[in-house]
This record gives C-alpha cells, structure tokens and sequence, in this order.
C-alpha cells in the first residue's frame, strides 16, 4: 500500500514539472530555416592519387656474425714401420669433452637437493602436499569415527534431545563424511 502511494506521489511531481505543465496552450515559437546558395569556388586541381602504401625504408644490411677463426689442424706423417721404443705423448686434442667422472659426481649433487617445484613450494611457503601413506592414514582415521547420519555418535539414540550431541558432533569433525 505504501508503494502505491510513493509511486503515486512520484508520477504527481512530474507532472507538475514537464515543459508546458502550467500552460497547456502555449503558444508555439516557429523557425524558419531559409537556405541560401553560394557560388562554388573556381574549381582547384585534383590532389595526385595515393596508392595507399608509404614508402618502404632502404632495408638495413644484415649483419653475418663474425666466424672464428678455424681450428689448427695437426697433420702428421705416419712412419711407415711403427717404433715400439718411443712412447708419443698423448695430444690435449683428443682428451674427451666431458670427464665422465665429474659428470657422474655432478649429476650425485643434483639429484641430492630438493627438486626446483620443492623450493618454490618452500618459497612461497604453501602447505605440502600429501603423500600416498599420509592420505592413507588420515582416510583410516575419518573411517573410525562414526556416521552421525545413522546416530554413531556419542549421546545418540536420544531422540529430539540428541540434537546438541549431534550439532557437536558435526562441529568437532567426530562425523564420517
């Protein structure tokens, strides 16, 4: 009933204040629009035609990098009968690349400290996950406690007056979900 009346109120305010409210016969103002013709200008020549495209830049020259200088290769002469007696040193050429033992004791240290998904998780200081026997465990313990659906709570089997027990219940988490 208030409603109606505020509306009512409201469509009565507007009325009041539209244009032309105190005086329905207003008299009308006319305008009168008269168009007057000019003489055109001489005619000006006609801008040359653009063809869209701006003018493309002189292309820079590209840059070949710089080759390093090629490796000194060791040409030698094999004697035609091998002597047993001179032991020829081993040339730095031929030591391999990568020390297999080093590369095994790097790859030790590597495998050693925490994976980098383990020290963002410790950065960012968000909660571990689980593991397989964590989860086990906490599923083991929710699956002792009771279904207080089916009144396996401590003070059920009351009736109406289990209802606290219950809501208690529920609310230190003593229920199976």
């Amino acid at each position: 009933m208030l409603t109606l009346l505020v509306h009512t109120g409201i469509l009565w305010l507007m009325m009041q204040f539209r244009p032309g409210a105190g005086n329905p016969v207003a008299p009308q103002q006319r305008l009168m629009v008269q168009l007057i013709a000019e003489p055109r200008p001489a005619a000006t020549p006609p801008l040359p035609a653009r063809t869209g495209l701006a003018p493309r830049p002189e292309p820079r020259p590209i840059r070949q990098p710089v080759e390093a200088p090629p490796a000194a290769t060791i040409t030698a002469a094999l004697p035609t009968e091998p002597a047993a007696s001179v032991a020829a040193p081993e040339p730095a050429a031929s030591k391999p690349w990568l020390d297999p033992e080093k590369t095994r004791l790097a790859v030790r240290q590597l495998a050693a400290q925490p994976s980098m998904r383990e020290q963002a998780a410790q950065a960012s200081e968000a909660p571990r996950r689980l593991t397989a026997g964590e989860r086990f465990g906490q599923e083991v313990q929710q699956a002792a406690t009771g279904d207080c659906l089916k009144g396996e709570f401590l003070g059920g089997g009351m009736g109406l007056l289990s209802a606290p027990f219950w809501a208690l219940a529920e609310a230190r988490g003593k229920c199976r979900r």
